[in-house]
This record gives C-alpha cells, sequence and structure tokens, in this order.
C-alpha cells in the first residue's frame, strides 16, 4: 500500500469537530492554529497541560522540503496539512477521492475533492503551473 493512500485511510478517525476541538483557521494565511485541546484528548491531565503550554496560539505543522508539502503531527501521527484543511471545512473526505490544489496556495479556496484518477492528471498540471510561477518571479 502506497504511503498516499495509507495516510487517506489514516484520516478515517479524523472528523471535522475532533479538528474545530484542536485548531482554529486562519484564512489570510492559510494555516491551522493549535487551539487548547479539550483535556479528553490525552491521557491525563498534565500531558493537557503540557501540550497547551508548548502548542496554543502556535501555528500547526511543518514543511517537508523532500516532498514539498505541509505536514500536521496530530496524536502522533502526521498527516497532509491540505487534507486537515479540507475536513476542517467540508467533513470526511470520500474513499476514492483525494484534495487536489487549484493553485500555489493551501487556502480551502484553492482546494478541490476529485477521484484519485483525476488526482493523477491534476499532479502534472501543478508542476507546469509551479514552474510557471517560480518564473513570474526570476526563480526558474
Amino acid at each position: 500500500m502506497n504511503a498516499d493512500r495509507q495516510s487517506r485511510e489514516a484520516l478515517n478517525g479524523i472528523t471535522q469537530s475532533y479538528l474545530r476541538d484542536c485548531f482554529d483557521y486562519d484564512a489570510v494565511k492559510a494555516q491551522l492554529i493549535w487551539k487548547t485541546r479539550p483535556s479528553h484528548h490525552y491521557k491525563n491531565a498534565n500531558a493537557a497541560k503540557a501540550m497547551a503550554a508548548r502548542q496554543t496560539g502556535k501555528v500547526a505543522g511543518t514543511f517537508d522540503k523532500s516532498k514539498k508539502t505541509w505536514f500536521v503531527k496530530l496524536d502522533a501521527k502526521r498527516y497532509p496539512l491540505i487534507r486537515l484543511i479540507w475536513i476542517y471545512h467540508n467533513g470526511d473526505i470520500p474513499a476514492g477521492h483525494s484534495i487536489v490544489h487549484k493553485g500555489y496556495r493551501d487556502c480551502i479556496e484553492n482546494l478541490r475533492l476529485v477521484t484519485d484518477h483525476d488526482a493523477k492528471a491534476n499532479h502534472t498540471r501543478m508542476k507546469e503551473y509551479k514552474q510557471e510561477f517560480l518564473a513570474s518571479l526570476g526563480l526558474a
């Protein structure tokens, strides 16, 4: 099973309600911001306090240079940011579907739900779009 499919299947336990307990969404910067999570998300009260002190108010996620995408670690699992943003706004991702970019940013307006087959075609278009974008900045 490939990593993309494993990641999508792992999301089945993450609900829109759960994500809204964990994050606020900054629409201007297209970021998830950690909230103080309910204590029932943790094994004990000390763990809840420690995580609240470290995370609350901070931007969620790290950029993976090798995969060229943002990931968020939630409950000891790593999830692609665009999938969490989609679920946060729209709920579950149906089986056999993926979330792809319509543009270069991770804002909800640039994300769309497509079949896995269409996602492969979109991947090629995004490579071309990225090259055009970098060229417009004089970086390509």
